[in-house]
């Protein structure tokens, strides 16, 4: 997905990469709350966090797109 999405000249936002990162995932969400309730599930609460983290994500990268 990530190559055809970036060789349309679009940016492809991982949401695997906006949680797991130096070889382990988040475990938990805000206020400790676990972000999955089981291996491919998430919480109500991991399901805000997985949306919160690439909106930022993608704010950085027009930020520093835009200064360049």
């Amino acid at each position: 997905m990530s190559r055809f999405v970036t060789a349309s000249g679009a940016t492809y936002v991982s949401v695997y990469d906006s949680i797991c990162h130096d070889g382990s995932c988040d475990e938990f969400a805000e206020g400790d709350v676990p972000m999955q309730f089981d291996a491919g599930h998430l919480t109500a609460e991991g399901s805000v966090e997985v949306a919160r983290r690439p909106r930022s994500l993608l704010i950085t990268r027009v930020v520093s797109h835009a200064s360049n």
